[in-house]
This record gives C-alpha cells, structure tokens and sequence, in this order.
C-alpha cells in the first residue's frame, strides 16, 4: 500500500499529500520515487521503519519521525527541497552515502549512523545540506572518501550545535584540486573520537568561498 500511494503522488498535477503512516515497518523491494509528499509517524518517536533499495526525493517533501534503512541510499535530487526532522538514516552499501543531497535538505534532530559508504554528502552547485542539533556517528570506511558529513564539487553546508564522532572521518570540506564551496559555516558543535581527521578543509580559496 505505500509503496501504490508513492508511485501515485509523484504526478505533478497532484496537490501534496500528507500521510500518516502508523508504527511499524515498511518493505519496499526496488528504487522509488517521492514528490510533493509529507510522511510523518503517527507516534512521537521513530517507530516507523521504511527499508528500500534507495529513495529519490524530487520537489517539496518533509518527514518527521521516520527511520531510514536503505540498500543504495537516499538522493535528494537537484531540484528538491526537502526537509527531515527526528528522523535516523542508515545504509548497508560501502560506496553510497547514507544521504546524497544534490537539491537542498534540512535536517532537524535527526541521527546519521553506521553506513560505511559516509554519513550525509552534498554536492552540486547550490546544493545546500543545513543540519541542526544532529548526531553522526560511525559512518564510513576509507579517509578522503567516506565522512559523517562531506561538502564536495561546489556543495554548501550549515552545521549547529551537531555531534559529530566515531567517524572515520568527521567532516570533509572540499576538494584537492578543485575550489572551495561557496559557503561552509560549523558552529557550536562538537567533533570527537574519528579515526583520522575530525575536520578537513582542502581545496584552492577563491572570492566567493566563505569556509
């Protein structure tokens, strides 16, 4: 049944729809597409499990209290703006990110944890992950490749009063042969215990970065 209302609501033509999703979890064998869509748990906490091949988020979306446990990852693609709040993110795969933002996302209390392939990852130009009192936390495998959080190929990223840890490494900020993002701000957080750096700014300054 979600899976059907998924496939339906992603028709442009359609009014965004917000659906109450009640405890419990939710398979959904292969990739799915989600636009003009609000799933919020009817509980307070996040007893709302989805577990799919992969997500891609296209126009205005929001989800509150919702766990996330994907194969491939979560993209939020280049002409989206979506917003998460309280919600946790996983993903098995070593390569994929547990989210990929291409668009803008928001993330309100939200946990990033235990995803091998790196943790939150924003790329693209005027592409803006912004996350707000977030713990990220054990996600990937290869330093330079895989952090909690990595701003790359011209990616923006707001980060507050996050917990950053347990990370291989925390925050990766840029590219080496390439230009810093635009806009990097991390403030009032804490980045602890990552197996190598817990911050790494690389890349060639211009006018118009502010890191």
């Amino acid at each position: 049944t979600l899976r059907a209302v998924l496939g339906r609501n992603v028709q442009p033509s359609k009014m965004s729809k917000v659906l109450l999703v009640q405890n419990g979890q939710y398979e959904i064998d292969d990739y799915v597409e989600v636009s003009h869509l609000n799933i919020v748990a009817v509980e307070n906490v996040p007893a709302v499990t989805i577990r799919s091949e992969s997500l891609k988020l296209f126009n205005s979306c929001f989800f509150q209290n919702i766990d996330f446990e994907m194969k491939q990852g979560l993209l939020v693609e280049s002409d989206a703006n979506v917003e998460f709040e309280r919600c946790k993110f996983h993903c098995s795969s070593v390569d994929k990110p547990a989210v990929s933002v291409q668009g803008k996302a928001k993330f309100l209390e939200c946990k990033v944890s235990n995803s091998r392939g790196g943790g939150v990852v924003v790329q693209g130009y005027c592409s803006l992950a912004y996350l707000r009192r977030c713990h990220v936390w054990g996600n990937g495998n290869k330093p330079l490749h895989s952090s909690g959080i990595s701003a790359i190929n011209g990616g923006n990223l707001l980060v507050q009063e996050c917990h950053v840890f347990g990370n291989t490494e925390g925050i990766h900020v840029g590219n080496p042969f390439a230009n810093l993002p635009e806009m990097v701000t991390i403030s009032d957080s804490e980045i602890y215990d990552n197996k190598y750096e817990g911050l790494i700014v690389a890349g060639n300054s211009n006018t118009f970065s502010t890191v």
